[in-house]
């Protein structure tokens, strides 16, 4: 049976500031119910699924941005379909840049902002061939692959953040 002087002593010897001279344990606190390590490991695996689900957002900011200027990078925006496709990915790129904030700023609880990128992705990825950006002069030469490739990483960081969702769910996790 653990005292309440060495329980303390504990604490203090975990959480003790440094500089103060006291050595940090990283031994097991033997102090702990059953009950309170399992909330203490739920907790630990939400707060890993929290940082992955704002890393795949952030590094959707920009992709985000990169659709907004690729077509001027890539230069098919001057065209008469690259307009069509610049004008797709602009707007592609615009919300991207929402859902990816929001799901930001409210990791775990925006499971519709993540099916949402996900969607923008397989979107990109159809674009070309529902679009038809046409055939030389008139071409947007590029936009097909700079709309695949972008799309496919777009679908890839939609359905990742949808998994650390579902994922805390399955934990028990519950949006507040």
């Amino acid at each position: 049976m653990a005292t309440a002087s060495h329980r303390a002593r504990t604490v203090t010897d975990r959480h003790a500031p440094s500089g103060t001279g006291l050595a940090r344990s990283d031994r097991p606190r033997t102090d702990l119910s059953p009950a309170d390590r399992a909330r203490i490991d739920r907790a630990r695996r939400l707060d890993n699924l929290v940082v992955r689900d704002q890393a795949t957002a952030l590094l959707c900011v920009p992709v985000a941005f990169w659709l907004c200027i690729g077509a001027w990078a890539v230069g098919y925006a001057e065209t008469q379909k690259g307009g069509q496709a610049y004008l797709n990915e602009s707007v592609v790129g615009v919300l991207l840049l929402f859902l990816a904030l929001s799901r930001f700023l409210r990791p775990l609880r925006q499971l519709f902002a993540s099916v949402g990128i996900a969607l923008l992705g397989a979107w990109l990825i159809v674009s070309p061939f529902l679009w038809n950006y046409g055939e030389p002069p008139n071409a947007a030469v590029g936009a097909p692959r700079l709309e695949w490739a972008t799309g496919a990483i777009v679908l890839i960081l939609g359905l990742a953040g949808s998994l650390w969702a579902r994922s805390a769910r399955r934990s028990g996790y519950r949006p507040g």
